[in-house]
């Protein structure tokens, strides 16, 4: 005969008959979902959920709840318990003590010795509190010589004692007497062995919001020491895009392309009433009708990686704004520039009458360009005509004319190049990017040997207007500005530090770093979420298009309330539906999270909030470049990416700077201003260190 044994917490009955020759009968837990959850609930046995939510009801056919746990009207037939259950039977624990005749001293039931310990649970008031302790209040009990003991688990329950968790229903015709010390053992035993079992059950939980706890307290400090760099960092830029009307370049034709709005929330379609319909069942299957999201969140014990954002070795000793920008825009660059420069400058030297006005550049000139155009993105005139700038009239702005005049900055913006241009075609048929490939990868391997990314990271798209020509140039309707060069960043969440750039493809990820990343509904899908999580060691969180074939119709138009929320489980990835508003819906997947936590006071879903915390980094990075571009007019594409890359330079130094002077408060227009000035002065000082130029001593010095 197959062995059984009553799983019911406190209940050890594994025989047919009870002590008194009664029939007893074992029944295996309901296959229905519903109903198996309060089986599962009410049998004080909380593990049994971490089964269920991937094997189903399978763990339960072996699992069983003898007919003591049952009330008479919940059998077919109450005088033949083997008879079976009624449709809907729901267990309760009922521990049954005999009733203990001695002397007639009756004792108050609100400081009752039997259980002193439970004492305050058994008080009208608290009983009162509680829905489900009304409800067993109000229950009726035919047998006089026992009393129910009632209880319910609790998963939210932060207190270490069990007391909290039962209700103690006395009838009030009970006479209730001092028990002997035999008695009173017996009694404390069965307490102490059940509430044994319940802080098991509830340690594993217990340990991981303990480690929560104590990472958000790790984060307290750093996180008051970092929020000052962050809103020095949060400008909001506010100037208007200018026409392009520099000389053309003629490269190769121009092709438009579009792409479609990638916004987190999407439209419920009517023409979808009918796909939302919660059916009942272990988990939803996804339209591919092969992808099954459990129900229930599965064990996991998943370990966040911290990691604190901070400058890596070969900037951790520069702590000047100049020093630390001559990292990232370095002596080989500024050399590169100079020598492919001085090569456009003698192709078209024949076109002037005098040879002074096409003299070779050089590093210390180039850089003093570069301070020029920094300088002019503080002021926000990067757009203004430049003859604007040199005027004597008094409208002008001293320093240009004092660092070189009007003719020698047009020539050199006229010739800068980054590379010699005789040998790019060979290199363009493989590379689109061959016209300033070479510099732009050196300033990405500065950035990212620069600097060490938090635990939050961020994947976006920036787009750099432009309206000239260009073989890769792009159209997307949802930007300020539709038409210009799509760069994808990889960007701190919490910092705004760009680290991994690219032009036309998306950034590589850093294998086995163990970061979080987040991205929009551009970039995801399921079989990637995995990839980068098994292949790469990276989490994700991101926004997801319910068009996605891996996705159930229950999720992507879902019947839930305004602030309602639907979670879908596998093994790695968490799957939630959130309703911000009517007919709106937000899909998200996470292989970070692996629960359904909801906040207490917003009612947002925790995959929800997250995501909205780091979701716009790059889009931060993007309006910090704009409030002090250094982008001025142009119809050359390379020219705009060394432009972005001023502009990337200017907020990574900063970010740096801050990490290395932590108690520094200057604020970005400063640093801007301080290094521009440091950079545009090194020509005037190099020329006021020749005796042919000490009258031109500038007040810089």
């Amino acid at each position: 005969m197959e062995s059984r044994k009553c799983c019911m917490v406190g209940c050890e009955n594994a025989e047919s008959r009870g002590p008194d020759g009664e029939n007893r009968a074992f029944y295996v837990f309901p296959t229905d979902f519903n109903l198996c959850m309060l089986w599962v609930q009410n049998s004080g046995r909380p593990e049994f959920f971490e089964d269920f939510a991937f094997a189903g009801a399978q763990p339960f056919l072996n699992r069983h709840i003898c007919s003591e746990h049952f009330k008479e009207k919940d059998f077919v037939n109450p005088k033949d318990v083997t008879a079976g259950l009624l449709p809907g039977a729901i267990p309760n624990l009922n521990f049954i003590v005999p009733k203990i005749e001695v002397k007639e001293e009756q004792v108050d039931p609100g400081t009752c010795e039997i259980f002193p310990e439970f004492a305050d649970t058994l008080t009208d008031t608290l009983i009162s509190e509680s829905e489900l302790l009304s409800e067993i209040k109000a229950e009726k009990y035919e047998n006089d010589n026992c009393y129910d003991v009632n209880t319910n688990f609790s998963f939210s329950s932060n207190d270490e004692s069990c007391s909290d968790l039962l209700g103690v229903h006395l009838p009030k015709d009970l006479e209730i007497y001092k028990e002997t010390e035999e008695d009173k053992e017996l009694s404390n035993e069965f307490f102490r062995n059940y509430e044994t079992a319940v802080m098991q059950t509830r340690s594993s939980t217990r340990r991981t919001n303990e480690s929560e706890e104590e990472r958000s307290l790790s984060m307290e400090t750093y996180e008051q020491e970092q929020e000052s760099l962050r809103r020095l960092m949060e400008d909001v830029a506010t100037d208007e895009e200018i026409q392009c009307d520099d000389e053309s370049d003629p490269s190769r034709t121009d092709s438009v392309e579009g792409r479609e709005n990638s916004d987190t929330e999407q439209d419920i379609s009517e023409n979808e009433s009918d796909a939302g319909i919660i059916h009942n069942g272990l988990f939803f299957l996804g339209k591919d009708k092969a992808t099954k999201w459990m129900k229930h969140a599965p064990a996991k014990n998943t370990r966040i990686k911290m990691v604190l954002p901070g400058s890596n070795l070969p900037t951790r000793s520069l702590k000047t704004p100049d020093d630390i920008f001559n990292y990232f825009v370095n002596d080989e660059m500024i050399e590169m520039i100079a020598r492919n420069t001085n090569l456009c400058i003698n192709s078209i030297s024949d076109n002037f009458q005098r040879e002074c006005d096409t003299k070779p550049t050089d590093a210390i000139e180039i850089r003093a360009f570069l301070g020029l155009l920094l300088y002019s993105g503080v002021l926000k005139v990067n757009r203004l005509n430049i003859e604007e700038l040199w005027q004597t009239d008094g409208t002008g702005i001293e320093i240009f004319r004092l660092v070189m005049s009007l003719k020698r900055f047009q020539l050199l913006s006229r010739c800068l190049r980054f590379d010699d241009k005789d040998f790019r075609e060979e290199r363009r048929k493989t590379d689109q990017l061959a016209p300033i490939r070479e510099l732009f990868d050196i300033f990405v391997d500065n950035c990212r040997n620069g600097y060490s990314l938090s635990e939050y990271v961020t994947v976006g798209e920036k787009l750099e207007g432009f309206k000239g020509r260009c073989s890769f140039r792009q159209c997307i309707p949802s930007k300020v500005k539709k038409y210009g060069i799509k760069i994808f960043a990889l960007c701190d969440a919490k910092m705004y530090y760009t680290s991994i750039w690219r032009c036309m493809s998306a950034p590589s990820q850093t294998t086995g770093s163990g970061r979080n990343v987040t991205i929009d509904s551009w970039f995801t899908s399921v079989p990637l979420v995995n990839t980068l999580l098994s292949d790469f060691k990276l989490t994700v969180v991101g926004a997801i298009r319910k068009n996605k074939p891996e996705l159930p119709p229950e999720f992507t138009d879902p019947k839930l309330p305004i602030g309602g929320s639907m979670f879908g489980y596998t093994e790695t990835i968490t799957l939630v539906s959130y309703v911000p508003e009517k007919k709106k819906s937000v899909l998200l997947v996470s292989s970070l999270h692996h629960n359904g936590t909801v906040h207490e006071t917003t009612g947002k879903p925790d995959i929800v909030t997250d995501y909205d915390a780091t979701k716009d980094a790059v889009q931060v990075v993007e309006r910090l470049c704009a409030n002090y571009s250094t982008l001025r007019n142009t119809r050359r594409w390379p020219m705009v990416i060394f432009y972005v890359i001023l502009n990337i330079a200017g907020i990574n130094s900063q970010v740096v700077y801050h990490s290395n002077n932590p108690g520094d408060k200057t604020t970005r227009r400063s640093f801007l201003k301080s290094l521009s000035m440091s950079r545009a002065t090194s020509l005037t000082r190099e020329t006021d260190g020749r005796e042919s130029s000490k009258k031109h001593k500038t007040p810089f010095e």
